[in-house]
Protein backbone atom coordinates (compact mmCIF):
# COMPACT_ATOMS: atom_id res chain seq x y z
CA UNK A 1 0.00 0.00 0.00
CA UNK A 2 2.85 2.39 0.85
CA UNK A 3 4.44 1.84 -2.57
CA UNK A 4 1.11 2.43 -4.31
CA UNK A 5 0.62 5.71 -2.45
CA UNK A 6 4.14 6.81 -3.40
CA UNK A 7 3.48 6.06 -7.06
CA UNK A 8 0.22 7.99 -6.96
CA UNK A 9 1.99 10.97 -5.37
CA UNK A 10 4.68 10.95 -8.07
CA UNK A 11 2.00 10.70 -10.76
CA UNK A 12 0.18 13.69 -9.31
CA UNK A 13 3.31 15.81 -9.04
CA UNK A 14 4.43 15.04 -12.59
CA UNK A 15 1.04 15.65 -14.14
CA UNK A 16 0.60 18.98 -12.36
CA UNK A 17 3.86 20.28 -13.84
CA UNK A 18 2.94 19.54 -17.42
CA UNK A 19 1.18 22.81 -18.25
CA UNK A 20 4.05 25.25 -17.69
CA UNK A 21 5.93 26.96 -20.54
CA UNK A 22 9.59 27.60 -21.24
CA UNK A 23 10.68 30.77 -23.06
CA UNK A 24 13.53 30.70 -25.63
CA UNK A 25 14.77 33.61 -27.78
CA UNK A 26 12.49 33.30 -30.80
CA UNK A 27 12.97 29.57 -31.33
CA UNK A 28 10.13 27.08 -30.97
CA UNK A 29 10.26 23.41 -30.03
CA UNK A 30 7.27 21.24 -30.93
CA UNK A 31 6.57 17.67 -29.81
CA UNK A 32 3.54 16.40 -31.77
CA UNK A 33 1.08 14.01 -30.21
CA UNK A 34 0.71 10.55 -31.72
CA UNK A 35 -1.93 10.19 -34.43
CA UNK A 36 -2.37 6.52 -33.49
CA UNK A 37 -2.90 4.64 -30.24
CA UNK A 38 0.76 3.64 -30.25
CA UNK A 39 3.81 5.31 -28.80
CA UNK A 40 6.04 7.27 -31.16
CA UNK A 41 8.62 10.07 -31.16
CA UNK A 42 8.75 13.20 -33.25
CA UNK A 43 10.15 16.67 -32.59
CA UNK A 44 10.46 19.86 -34.63
CA UNK A 45 12.89 22.65 -33.75
CA UNK A 46 12.21 25.94 -35.51
CA UNK A 47 14.99 28.53 -35.31
CA UNK A 48 14.43 32.25 -34.90
CA UNK A 49 14.77 32.70 -38.69
CA UNK A 50 12.40 29.79 -39.45
CA UNK A 51 14.99 27.15 -40.25
CA UNK A 52 13.63 23.70 -39.42
CA UNK A 53 15.25 20.66 -37.79
CA UNK A 54 13.20 17.46 -37.46
CA UNK A 55 14.05 14.61 -35.12
CA UNK A 56 12.62 11.21 -36.14
CA UNK A 57 8.95 11.61 -37.16
CA UNK A 58 6.80 8.82 -35.77
CA UNK A 59 4.62 6.26 -37.53
CA UNK A 60 3.07 6.14 -41.01
CA UNK A 61 -0.13 7.83 -39.84
CA UNK A 62 1.85 10.70 -38.29
CA UNK A 63 3.06 11.87 -41.72
CA UNK A 64 0.28 14.28 -42.68
CA UNK A 65 0.14 15.81 -39.20
CA UNK A 66 3.90 16.37 -39.06
CA UNK A 67 3.93 17.95 -42.52
CA UNK A 68 1.13 20.31 -41.46
CA UNK A 69 3.13 21.42 -38.41
CA UNK A 70 6.29 22.04 -40.44
CA UNK A 71 4.35 24.03 -43.05
CA UNK A 72 3.24 26.47 -40.36
CA UNK A 73 6.84 27.72 -40.50
CA UNK A 74 8.46 26.65 -43.78
CA UNK A 75 8.23 24.43 -46.83
CA UNK A 76 11.80 23.27 -46.18
CA UNK A 77 13.36 20.94 -43.62
CA UNK A 78 16.98 22.01 -43.32
CA UNK A 79 18.10 18.99 -41.29
CA UNK A 80 16.27 15.71 -40.62
CA UNK A 81 17.86 13.62 -37.88
CA UNK A 82 17.05 9.97 -37.12
CA UNK A 83 17.94 8.31 -33.82
CA UNK A 84 17.48 4.61 -34.68
CA UNK A 85 15.72 2.21 -37.02
CA UNK A 86 12.48 1.35 -35.20
CA UNK A 87 9.23 2.07 -37.02
CA UNK A 88 7.65 4.20 -34.28
CA UNK A 89 10.46 6.67 -34.99
CA UNK A 90 11.05 6.20 -38.74
CA UNK A 91 7.89 5.00 -40.50
CA UNK A 92 6.67 8.58 -40.94
CA UNK A 93 9.78 9.35 -42.99
CA UNK A 94 9.22 6.14 -44.96
CA UNK A 95 5.70 7.34 -45.75
CA UNK A 96 6.99 10.80 -46.68
CA UNK A 97 9.61 9.40 -49.06
CA UNK A 98 7.27 6.87 -50.66
CA UNK A 99 3.98 8.78 -50.79
CA UNK A 100 4.48 12.54 -50.33
CA UNK A 101 8.05 13.42 -51.41
CA UNK A 102 7.00 16.73 -52.95
CA UNK A 103 5.21 18.00 -49.83
CA UNK A 104 8.44 19.44 -48.41
CA UNK A 105 11.97 20.14 -49.55
CA UNK A 106 14.43 18.24 -47.35
CA UNK A 107 18.04 19.37 -47.55
CA UNK A 108 19.71 16.53 -45.63
CA UNK A 109 18.93 13.37 -43.65
CA UNK A 110 21.40 12.38 -40.93
CA UNK A 111 21.60 8.98 -39.23
CA UNK A 112 23.87 6.09 -38.31
CA UNK A 113 22.20 2.68 -38.31
CA UNK A 114 23.77 -0.74 -37.72
CA UNK A 115 24.04 -3.08 -40.72
CA UNK A 116 20.70 -4.69 -41.52
CA UNK A 117 22.15 -8.19 -41.20
CA UNK A 118 23.21 -7.34 -37.63
CA UNK A 119 19.61 -6.38 -36.81
CA UNK A 120 18.31 -9.57 -38.43
CA UNK A 121 20.76 -11.66 -36.40
CA UNK A 122 20.26 -9.99 -33.03
CA UNK A 123 16.69 -8.63 -33.17
CA UNK A 124 14.85 -10.60 -35.82
CA UNK A 125 11.48 -9.13 -34.82
CA UNK A 126 12.65 -5.69 -36.02
CA UNK A 127 13.70 -6.86 -39.48
CA UNK A 128 10.59 -5.63 -41.32
CA UNK A 129 10.51 -2.12 -39.84
CA UNK A 130 14.26 -1.68 -40.24
CA UNK A 131 14.07 -2.87 -43.84
CA UNK A 132 11.40 -0.24 -44.58
CA UNK A 133 13.60 2.69 -43.55
CA UNK A 134 16.78 1.20 -45.09
CA UNK A 135 14.97 0.79 -48.41
CA UNK A 136 13.45 4.28 -48.26
CA UNK A 137 16.83 5.86 -47.56
CA UNK A 138 18.36 3.96 -50.47
CA UNK A 139 15.50 5.07 -52.73
CA UNK A 140 15.43 8.77 -51.94
CA UNK A 141 17.55 11.36 -53.73
CA UNK A 142 17.64 13.54 -50.60
CA UNK A 143 21.29 14.07 -49.55
CA UNK A 144 22.26 11.79 -46.67
CA UNK A 145 25.03 11.81 -44.09
CA UNK A 146 26.14 8.94 -41.85
CA UNK A 147 26.99 10.76 -38.63
CA UNK A 148 29.94 9.96 -36.41
CA UNK A 149 30.62 10.66 -32.76
CA UNK A 150 31.75 14.27 -32.41
CA UNK A 151 30.11 15.52 -35.60
CA UNK A 152 28.65 19.01 -35.23
CA UNK A 153 25.97 20.80 -37.23
CA UNK A 154 25.47 24.57 -37.03
CA UNK A 155 22.23 26.14 -38.23
CA UNK A 156 21.02 29.67 -37.45
CA UNK A 157 22.42 29.71 -33.92
CA UNK A 158 21.59 26.05 -33.21
CA UNK A 159 24.51 23.73 -32.41
CA UNK A 160 23.82 19.99 -32.80
CA UNK A 161 26.48 17.56 -31.54
CA UNK A 162 26.51 13.79 -32.09
CA UNK A 163 27.33 12.15 -28.76
CA UNK A 164 27.79 8.50 -29.76
CA UNK A 165 27.64 5.85 -32.47
CA UNK A 166 25.99 2.43 -32.40
CA UNK A 167 27.95 -0.03 -30.26
CA UNK A 168 27.56 -3.39 -31.97
CA UNK A 169 28.91 -5.19 -28.90
CA UNK A 170 25.76 -4.28 -26.93
CA UNK A 171 23.46 -7.20 -27.68
CA UNK A 172 20.87 -6.59 -24.96
CA UNK A 173 17.96 -4.57 -26.34
CA UNK A 174 20.18 -4.09 -29.40
CA UNK A 175 18.32 -1.74 -31.75
CA UNK A 176 17.16 0.59 -28.99
CA UNK A 177 20.67 0.68 -27.54
CA UNK A 178 21.97 1.55 -31.03
CA UNK A 179 20.17 4.90 -30.76
CA UNK A 180 22.22 8.01 -31.44
CA UNK A 181 22.06 10.68 -28.75
CA UNK A 182 22.20 14.35 -29.78
CA UNK A 183 23.01 17.38 -27.65
CA UNK A 184 21.29 20.43 -29.14
CA UNK A 185 22.32 23.88 -27.89
CA UNK A 186 20.32 27.03 -28.67
CA UNK A 187 19.07 30.17 -26.95
CA UNK A 188 21.34 29.55 -23.97
CA UNK A 189 19.74 26.15 -23.34
CA UNK A 190 20.71 22.54 -24.07
CA UNK A 191 18.31 19.86 -25.28
CA UNK A 192 19.20 16.15 -25.10
CA UNK A 193 17.58 13.86 -27.68
CA UNK A 194 17.93 10.30 -26.36
CA UNK A 195 16.08 8.10 -28.85
CA UNK A 196 15.31 4.77 -27.22
CA UNK A 197 18.61 4.10 -25.45
CA UNK A 198 18.44 1.44 -22.79
CA UNK A 199 20.34 0.87 -19.57
CA UNK A 200 23.48 -0.41 -21.31
CA UNK A 201 24.05 2.56 -23.65
CA UNK A 202 22.94 4.97 -20.95
CA UNK A 203 25.50 3.57 -18.53
CA UNK A 204 28.20 3.67 -21.21
CA UNK A 205 27.56 7.36 -21.87
CA UNK A 206 27.55 8.19 -18.16
CA UNK A 207 30.95 6.49 -17.86
CA UNK A 208 32.53 7.87 -21.04
CA UNK A 209 31.17 11.39 -21.49
CA UNK A 210 29.04 12.63 -18.57
CA UNK A 211 29.79 16.26 -19.42
CA UNK A 212 28.13 15.80 -22.83
CA UNK A 213 24.89 14.74 -21.15
CA UNK A 214 24.38 17.85 -19.03
CA UNK A 215 21.27 19.54 -20.41
CA UNK A 216 18.39 21.80 -19.45
CA UNK A 217 15.79 19.74 -21.33
CA UNK A 218 15.86 15.95 -21.71
CA UNK A 219 13.58 13.81 -23.85
CA UNK A 220 12.87 10.69 -21.82
CA UNK A 221 14.34 7.64 -23.53
CA UNK A 222 12.12 4.83 -24.82
CA UNK A 223 8.98 6.88 -24.19
CA UNK A 224 9.79 7.19 -20.50
CA UNK A 225 10.15 3.59 -19.34
CA UNK A 226 12.41 0.58 -19.87
CA UNK A 227 14.93 3.06 -21.25
CA UNK A 228 17.93 4.66 -19.56
CA UNK A 229 18.42 4.19 -15.84
CA UNK A 230 18.11 6.74 -13.04
CA UNK A 231 21.88 7.36 -13.00
CA UNK A 232 21.70 8.55 -16.62
CA UNK A 233 19.00 11.09 -15.83
CA UNK A 234 20.92 12.21 -12.75
CA UNK A 235 23.98 12.85 -14.92
CA UNK A 236 21.98 15.18 -17.19
CA UNK A 237 21.17 17.55 -14.31
CA UNK A 238 18.02 18.43 -16.23
CA UNK A 239 15.43 20.89 -15.03
CA UNK A 240 12.84 19.96 -17.68
CA UNK A 241 11.72 16.53 -18.91
CA UNK A 242 9.71 15.82 -22.05
CA UNK A 243 7.85 12.51 -22.15
CA UNK A 244 7.01 11.24 -25.69
CA UNK A 245 4.36 9.10 -24.10
CA UNK A 246 0.72 8.26 -25.00
CA UNK A 247 -1.97 8.43 -22.34
CA UNK A 248 -2.21 4.67 -21.71
CA UNK A 249 1.55 4.41 -21.14
CA UNK A 250 1.61 7.52 -18.96
CA UNK A 251 -1.14 5.93 -16.84
CA UNK A 252 0.35 2.40 -17.02
CA UNK A 253 -3.07 1.30 -18.22
CA UNK A 254 -3.41 -1.97 -20.16
CA UNK A 255 -7.19 -1.62 -20.28
CA UNK A 256 -7.93 -2.31 -16.64
CA UNK A 257 -7.48 1.26 -15.45
CA UNK A 258 -4.48 3.31 -14.28
CA UNK A 259 -1.78 1.13 -12.75
CA UNK A 260 -3.06 -2.07 -14.35
CA UNK A 261 -0.24 -2.46 -16.87
CA UNK A 262 3.25 -4.01 -16.73
CA UNK A 263 5.12 -0.80 -17.57
CA UNK A 264 7.36 1.06 -15.12
CA UNK A 265 6.34 4.60 -16.05
CA UNK A 266 5.29 5.49 -12.52
CA UNK A 267 8.64 4.44 -11.06
CA UNK A 268 10.42 6.72 -13.53
CA UNK A 269 8.14 9.57 -12.45
CA UNK A 270 9.40 8.98 -8.92
CA UNK A 271 13.00 9.09 -10.13
CA UNK A 272 12.39 12.56 -11.53
CA UNK A 273 10.78 13.62 -8.27
CA UNK A 274 13.89 12.40 -6.43
CA UNK A 275 16.08 14.32 -8.90
CA UNK A 276 14.01 17.47 -8.33
CA UNK A 277 13.19 17.96 -12.01
CA UNK A 278 11.28 21.24 -12.06
CA UNK A 279 8.97 20.82 -15.04
CA UNK A 280 7.61 17.92 -17.05
CA UNK A 281 5.72 17.88 -20.34
CA UNK A 282 3.85 14.87 -21.72
CA UNK A 283 2.86 14.40 -25.35
CA UNK A 284 -0.60 13.13 -24.45
CA UNK A 285 -1.29 16.58 -25.92
CA UNK A 286 0.94 18.48 -28.33
CA UNK A 287 3.78 20.23 -26.53
CA UNK A 288 5.00 23.59 -27.81
CA UNK A 289 7.83 25.33 -26.00
CA UNK A 290 8.74 28.88 -26.98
Amino acid sequence: MKNNLLLLLCLSLAASAATQELLFQGEELIFPTSQTHGQMFSAVLVTKNKKVIVFDGGRHKDNAHLISIIKQYSDTVDLWILTHAHGDHTDQLVEFINATPDALKVKQICYNFPPLDWIVKHEKESEAEATRIYNALEKTTIPKKIVKKGDVFELDGVHVEVINEPDLTILANPVNNASIVFNVAFAGKKLLITGDIGVQMGDKLVKECPDKLVSDIVVMSHHGQHGANKNFYAATKMSIAVWPTPQWLWDNNNGGGPGSGPWVTNYVKCWLQDLKVKRQYVTTKEVRLK
